[in-house]
């Protein structure tokens, strides 16, 4: 993993105002949790961001719809193995079925129960056994089961993906943790991938969201593995409120509020690292990080374009040596302002560009710029202060 990656805690600890359970449903796998529930203590908030696919799953739709009308989270049901996609009228039942039955148990409204899955696309779920795996599910329901829940989201993933960092507001220490899953099928606007994530502060909900969309832009929406976005991407944020008492936060600007914003991008990134590291299996990591853009969206812009340019990927690949030309080429295809005059490229941490001239020819030896099969592309653009990160694999 590259160097200046968010260092996050693996192992995930009780938050308060949080249970989790969960349960093997045979819907999905074999032998194996792959459903997992939650249940929140009253007041807790919500916020999240989904897939914009078009063709969004069922489950999509439902929670979608629910973040709208603001409903308040009492559960958390997320199945791994079916999608729960293109299956017509019955999986819209599927949903409302799945979250009646985790109303029932926890007390509440099927309207109050967040839905979210992943897997196959276009199988029916046998609610027959959906009705079971919930009832087990909400039969283990602890402070302590995140170990298990991390690992029961898992689908094409090689290991499961659990992180927690340190954040406080206000001086008071928060508990901000979750967990992530993903491998295939990565493309931004939202990567492919389904992540849950809690803590204990109380944070209100158009606070919550407007953090939580900031941080996505900045992490999740920026790797790639394959291009190809999924039908059932879903990050949800749960804040309980129920940790320590800290100073209340009732603007996205408060000044109490800027530790657990930042924290919260941390965490998102190291997660969504985890996601690239996962998805690359025997493939080159390239990292292209931008600076001195116009904006922090044209930084995220010109990184975007390097990152899916298909001959950089091909030439990482195949070539011994690396043509700097097309890394230059790249980040001009993305349209945004560049001082050429100023422009500046780093391969693998070799200076290649100065001021718009090349420092020592236009090729460099790959075998002098690949570290642990990564290769860390570094530009400056010499316009602003805008900066952004991207990852990508080459396999």
């Amino acid at each position: 993993m590259v160097e200046d990656t968010p260092k996050l805690e693996s192992e995930l600890k009780p938050v308060p105002g949080v249970r989790i359970g969960t349960a093997a449903s045979g819907i999905g796998y074999a032998g194996r949790p792959d459903l997992l529930m939650a249940a929140f203590d009253t007041g807790t908030t919500v916020a999240g961001v989904l897939t914009t696919s078009t063709t969004a799953a069922a489950p999509v739709r439902w929670t979608r719809d629910l973040l709208a009308r603001g409903a308040q989270p009492n559960g958390l049901v997320v199945g791994a193995g079916n999608a729960n996609c293109f299956t017509g009228r019955r999986g819209d039942e599927s949903v409302a079925y799945t979250a009646g039955q985790a109303g029932d148990l926890l007390g509440c409204d099927a309207g109050n129960v967040y839905i979210a899955s992943t897997g196959k696309i276009g199988v029916q779920i046998d609610l027959e056994k959906m009705g079971e795996a919930v009832q087990a599910a909400h039969a283990t329901l602890a402070p302590d089961n995140w170990e298990s829940a991390a690992a029961a989201i898992m689908t094409t993933d090689r290991f499961p993906k659990p992180g927690r960092v340190d954040t406080e507001i206000g001086g008071v220490p928060v508990t901000l943790q979750g967990m992530t899953k993903g491998s295939t099928m990565i493309a931004p606007s939202m990567a492919t991938t389904l992540s849950f994530l809690f803590t204990d502060a109380r944070i209100p909900a158009d606070v919550l969201q407007a953090a939580l969309r900031e941080a996505v832009a900045d992490t999740y929406n920026m790797i790639s593995v394959d291009n190809t976005q999924s039908t059932n991407d879903t990050i949800l944020l749960f804040a309980t409120g129920a940790g320590a008492d800290h100073p209340a936060i009732k603007d996205f600007s408060d000044p109490a509020f800027r530790d657990f914003r930042a924290k919260l991008r941390d965490l998102l990134a190291g997660l969504a690292l985890m996601i690239v590291e996962d998805g690359r299996k025997d493939g080159t990591l390239i990292r292209i990080r931008v600076s001195g853009a116009e904006t922090a969206e044209a930084a995220r812009r010109i990184a975007a374009t390097v990152r899916e340019s298909r001959m950089i990927h091909r030439m990482v690949l195949q070539d011994d040596k690396l043509a700097l030309g097309r890394f230059v080429a790249a980040v001009g295809m993305a349209a945004e302002k560049v001082d050429q005059g100023k422009l500046d490229l780093r391969i693998g941490g070799l200076q290649t560009m100065r001021n718009g001239e090349f420092t020592d020819g236009s090729m460099v030896a790959k075998a002098d710029v690949l570290i642990d099969d990564t290769v860390d592309v570094t530009v400056d653009v010499g316009v602003g202060s805008g900066s952004a990160t991207a990852y990508t694999v080459a396999v």
